[in-house]
Order: structure tokens, then C-alpha cells, then sequence
């Protein structure tokens, strides 16, 4: 694994544990939710595929932002 991912797996992993100890020190950004929803899709796209499930989205527009962690939101 290089540099870069082994860096990213750890961030991953920190914050994820973070959530699991309810560490209230994580950091909490202003979040589009619609936006987190289509990078998750994204990110499960070829399991859909290769299960050959389909999926319709029909997002809200212009909701209010969130604060939260994207990568607690993704998990």
C-alpha cells in the first residue's frame, strides 16, 4: 500500500473510531447532504451493477446544510 492510502486508511480509521467513542473533538464541516448521498452511490456503483440492482434517486434541492463529518456520513 503506498504513502498516500496508507495515510488515507488511517484517517478513515481514526475518524471512524472517533464516532465509535462518541469523541466529541471530531471536527464538524457544513455538509450537503444530496452531495454525500450522490458520492456514496458512486461509491457502490459496481457492487450495484454487478448484482444488477438499479437505483432512482430523487433528491430534495436546496436543503439546508448539515455539520458533520463526510466521512462519518459515508460509513
Amino acid at each position: 500500500m503506498d504513502h498516500q492510502r496508507w495515510c488515507r486508511a488511517s484517517e478513515v480509521i481514526g475518524r471512524v473510531r472517533a464516532l465509535a467513542n462518541k469523541d466529541r473533538h471530531w471536527k464538524k464541516w457544513p455538509l450537503d447532504i444530496n452531495d454525500v448521498v450522490k458520492e456514496v452511490t458512486a461509491l457502490v456503483q459496481r457492487e450495484m451493477d454487478s448484482h444488477q440492482v438499479s437505483l432512482r434517486l430523487e433528491l430534495t434541492p436546496a436543503v439546508p446544510m448539515i455539520l458533520g463529518d463526510r466521512v462519518h456520513c459515508r460509513q
